[in-house]
């Protein structure tokens, strides 16, 4: 009979996370291999072989572009990259647009105040024009009255 203590502690090393590659390795070709497994082991043996059977799976060749789509989907990133452009011209427009319309309200009032301006002082002349005249023909009327 053979002595399986040697199993028996890497198997406790394997349960502690403590044993090394090849040490893992050792134990899979033990319960792979091994034709008289002892009882108190044989549980384990599910175990190596559904270990071994994963490691020979292989991913599919698309397997990366399958989980990169489904992680970060082209089409997604581009329609919100799309929309975010098209708002992003809108409100630039918008503020074109806006700050046009002040600049444009801005000059008609400086122009309609320099229009009311030049008439007020077009009356002002006439008045002071008046008023010369005025003071004139009071003076020839007192001159005359004397």
């Amino acid at each position: 009979m053979k002595d399986y203590r040697h199993i028996d502690e890497m198997l406790n090393r394997y349960w502690q996370c403590e044993t090394s590659v090849k040490e893992e390795k050792t134990l899979q070709d033990f319960f792979l291999n091994e034709q008289n497994i002892p009882p108190h082991l044989i549980q384990y043996q599910s175990l190596f072989e559904y270990r071994s059977e994963k490691q020979a799976e292989k991913l599919s060749d698309d397997f990366d572009k399958k989980i990169l789509n489904q992680i970060n989907p082209k089409r997604k990133r581009f329609y919100l990259r799309q929309v975010m452009a098209v708002a992003a011209s809108i409100a630039i427009f918008i503020g074109v647009g806006f700050t046009m319309h002040l600049h444009q309200a801005r000059t008609e009032q400086v122009q309609a105040r320099e229009t009311v301006l030049d008439a007020l002082f077009m009356i002002s002349d006439n008045l002071q024009q008046g008023e010369e005249l005025i003071l004139r023909g009071l003076e020839a009327f007192e001159i005359a009255i004397q």
